[in-house]
């Protein structure tokens, strides 16, 4: 999974944890896994975007597909969770996204698997594909700094439409960027719900 952001820094890439600790999970390389079992991995990489947004977002989590290998069909059971609740954001961040788990067929139909189902069944020509949760972010998204979301931009870590949406930002543009931070701000207000008994 990708770690939680906190009030320091962004969360890290892959690993539940910021500094100390190993990430819990392992990670063997793809020739080790091919080696060790009949599948073939067809795609191993980072997922980012916005979920776990925040002034600091969570690290990117891990897509891996893969499918039987040598024409032999694979069986076995998943185990995971976060599949329907996310990790949460802290201090205003948004939540993590959750666990994906499902099997694409030969024929190209789609069957989502439940993150504890048993009995699964691979032939030749079909797909697993795993994408972790991740966890989630801390701080106000729009109060991340305009320079840090265009390098995530650069970095492929987020698309404009989620800079504009989610942060606020225009690229390039920083009054653009505040007019449209402000337009959130304002949305949100016209939304909100005022307390029952405000506070004295």
């Amino acid at each position: 999974m990708g770690g939680a952001g906190s009030a320091q820094r962004d969360g890290t890439d892959l690993g539940m944890y910021q500094v100390g600790n190993d990430s819990g999970l392992d990670f063997p390389d793809v020739e080790v896994w091919e080696g060790w079992y009949p599948w073939e991995i067809e795609s191993k990489k980072v997922l980012t975007g916005r979920n776990g947004a925040g002034m600091h977002c969570c690290g990117g989590r891990l897509e891996i597909i893969y499918g039987p290998s040598e024409g032999r069909p694979l069986a076995g059971n998943a185990f995971g969770n976060r599949q329907r609740v996310p990790h949460v954001g802290l201090a205003g961040g948004y939540p993590g996204a959750p666990m994906e788990t499902f099997i694409t067929r030969k024929d190209g139909t789609r069957e989502w698997v439940l993150s504890q189902q048993q009995d699964l069944h691979l032939d030749p020509g079909d797909r697993f594909t795993c994408r972790n949760a991740s966890a989630g972010g801390w701080g106000d998204p729009l109060d991340r700094p305009r320079e840090q979301v265009e390098t995530d931009i650069r970095n492929r870590r987020l698309t404009l439409e989620d800079a504009a949406e989610v942060y606020g930002v225009i690229p390039g543009d920083a009054a653009r960027t505040e007019q449209r931070r402000a337009a959130i701000l304002k949305e949100r207000l016209a939304r909100a719900t005022p307390a029952l008994k405000p506070l004295a």
